[in-house]
């Protein structure tokens, strides 16, 4: 087997595993296969996007933060990291910032059911705050 394709079949192996330990709640698991594909290609947006998704998940906001914005700058057509994106910001309760990642997820992908009931529920916690 030629290297680049062996190189491109450990990519995908290191992404797959990395999504089923996730899915499985073994993030470190998935971390750490995650990073072993992004190591060998540090331009695959999936595997970084991935990465900071499962760093959300874990509840590790600057991490989550950081590999989602990079897998955003690097397929900027990647509207799942912009709806994460919204999410770390109104956890962190910055909700001009997560307003502006879920139109920008709506702007990518029209009519995306998560960013626009994010939106609804941003609309009602900024209501609920001005009473």
């Amino acid at each position: 087997m030629p290297l680049k394709r062996f190189l491109l079949t450990a990519l995908g192996v290191y992404n797959n595993l990395g999504d089923v330990y996730a899915k499985e709640g073994k993030y470190d698991l998935a971390i750490e296969n995650f990073k072993k594909s992004i190591a060998l290609d540090p331009s695959f947006a999936d595997a970084v996007h991935n990465l900071g998704f499962v760093y959300l998940q874990k509840g590790d906001y600057d991490n989550a933060w950081y590999y989602l914005y990079e897998s955003y700058k690097m397929n900027p057509r990647l509207y799942g990291a912009t709806y994460k994106l919204g999410v770390i910001a109104f956890y962190k309760k910055d909700y001009a910032t997560a307003k502006e990642m879920w139109e920008k997820t709506l702007e990518l992908n029209p009519g995306d059911p998560n960013a626009l009931n994010a939106l609804v529920t941003l609309n009602n916690t900024l209501a609920a705050g001005e009473q």
